[in-house]
């Protein structure tokens, strides 16, 4: 860490500490892991004792930080919650983050290890959600299909919406957690090379029926269908 990120995480901690009471603090993101940009910001996430959780945007030494605030209780739900949802985020920022206040509180040294153990975690799904998942893909598809000659702006953004669903579908179906998504493309390429490849070329820029063309080949892949297809949900 550079000197200037040293000082605002010095100045961080100290304003953290003069407004909370915290358990431990731990920081994280890009800065921490040592590939910071020129706008990388401290993840700040601070444990405490009482009953409120609290969100900040503040800087220090000019370099931004996020403060997250909350108590054990909803740092677990959060691990609970984000893992129904297949996004880790809690989790993530935990388990790759560094424990710079509090190192000796047991309590945070436990949480940080259910972080890393959450972080790995994803829940499977049925046939029925993975069908129903298909279905939403094809359907934004057969739209973007159906307004491609009329309204070009209305189809590139459902084909926008069908390439994003599917990433997040391909993660959950290889019961896999969802990356940061600036580490989604990414993660998609080390799980499915050939896919990865085909969702970079869509974003690449080309003309709308191009990009309709590589968005029907991905769905294809995925779904195994580009229009209407029968399916019934289950009773309930």
């Amino acid at each position: 860490m550079t000197p200037y990120h040293q000082l605002a995480l010095r100045q961080a901690l100290a304003w953290i500490t003069t407004h909370f009471e915290p358990l431990g603090i731990v920081a994280s993101g890009s800065i921490i892991r040592g590939n910071p940009h020129a706008t990388s910001d401290f993840d700040l996430y601070v444990v405490h004792e009482k009953p409120f959780r609290q969100r900040v945007q503040k800087r220090f030494n000019g370099v931004p930080c996020e403060i997250f605030v909350n108590n054990p209780a909803q740092v677990r739900h959060y691990f609970a919650s984000e893992l129904q949802s297949n996004r880790p985020v809690t989790a993530h920022l935990l388990a790759t983050g560094q424990l710079v206040y509090g190192p000796d509180n047991l309590q945070l040294v436990a949480l940080m290890e259910e972080a890393r153990r959450y972080a790995t975690l994803a829940n499977p799904l049925t046939e029925e959600q993975a069908t129903f998942r298909k279905y939403g893909l094809v359907t934004l598809l057969e739209d973007a299909a159906d307004t491609l000659a009329t309204d070009e702006a209305t189809s590139l953004y459902l084909l926008d919406q069908a390439v994003a669903q599917l990433i997040e579908f391909v993660f959950a179906a290889r019961q896999h957690p969802l990356p940061r998504i600036k580490e989604r493309l990414r993660g998609l390429c080390e799980l499915d090379a050939a896919l990865g490849r085909g969702v970079q070329q869509y974003y690449q820029p080309v003309g709308a029926r191009q990009k309709y063309e590589l968005a029907k080949d991905l769905v294809l892949r995925v779904a195994g269908a580009t229009e209407f297809f029968e399916w019934s949900s289950i009773p309930a």
